[in-house]
């Protein structure tokens, strides 16, 4: 499911979410350190542009889904280990850490967990999430499963690979102006661009700072196509999530 087109629109309990308040603490620092890197797992540090820091990742998974979050445009911010939920399941008091918070640029507030597709398989599991939901919709909040369904997209992780090492990279004012001249055309590709002038690394660059759109889930060559639009953008075919009842 697509969290733009879908999660704001779930229901749970046939009530629709839809209330937009702070949650727990606003307090920006995570709850919990990152595990350290121990024989048999490797964790590491993301290099956010969006959020002006590294992001902490505990798995292969985790680290795919903070490449997913940094070039989702509806996602302003994100962070890990954000908040400790407390939650009642069968009469007893749990508490819970979810492994990332998105902030919308709408405002709506999102959290993730990402876990195997077949933890999904367990009933209690699912039970848990349920749970999890409730307590978040009853705070006007949202909660998501990301699993390797979602995250395990070839041309996708290998495309954004690709365009981030050049996200620091500053354009050229007067390419700047000619990015705005192109608004009028429509359509171009990769190669168009590097026949003006354009270096690879620029139109690179141009893409991890939006001045230019492309459809991420299709592997990027210079015939690619490029374009500037706002409602040509393609960012639902790179995030998806799975919502209650079922989390399929």
């Amino acid at each position: 499911m697509s969290l733009k087109t879908d999660i704001y629109k779930s229901k749970t309990d046939n009530k629709i979410f839809y209330k937009k308040v702070n949650f727990i603490s606003t307090n920006e620092k995570r709850v919990r350190e990152p595990v350290t890197p121990s024989k048999g797992r490797v964790v590491g540090q993301f290099p956010s542009i969006k959020n002006k820091k590294s992001v902490a990742w505990e798995s292969q998974l985790e680290l795919k889904a903070c490449r997913i979050f940094e070039y989702s445009h509806f996602i302003e911010r994100y962070r890990e280990q954000p908040v400790v939920i407390k939650y009642m399941l069968n009469g007893v008091l749990k508490r819970y850490i979810p492994d990332f918070e998105l902030i919308c640029v709408n405002g709506d507030r999102v959290y993730i967990e990402i876990k195997p597709k077949k933890i999904l398989e367990k009933p209690e599991e699912v039970e848990r999430f349920i749970a999890i939901t409730k307590k978040l919709h009853n705070e006007g909040v949202y909660f998501a499963v990301m699993t390797e369904v979602e995250l395990d997209r070839d041309d996708i992780q290998d495309n954004i690979k690709t365009i981030h090492p050049y996200a620091r990279q500053d354009i050229d004012i007067e390419l700047i102006h000619i990015i705005k001249a192109l608004k009028n055309e429509g359509s171009f590709s990769i190669k168009e661009l590097l026949d003006i002038g354009f270096t690879i690394g620029t139109v690179y660059a141009a893409i991890t700072k939006n001045y230019f759109k492309t459809d991420l889930s299709k592997s990027l060559f210079r015939n690619s196509c490029l374009f500037i639009e706002e409602e040509q953008d393609n960012e639902n075919n790179i995030f998806s999530c799975r919502i209650a009842p079922d989390f399929k």
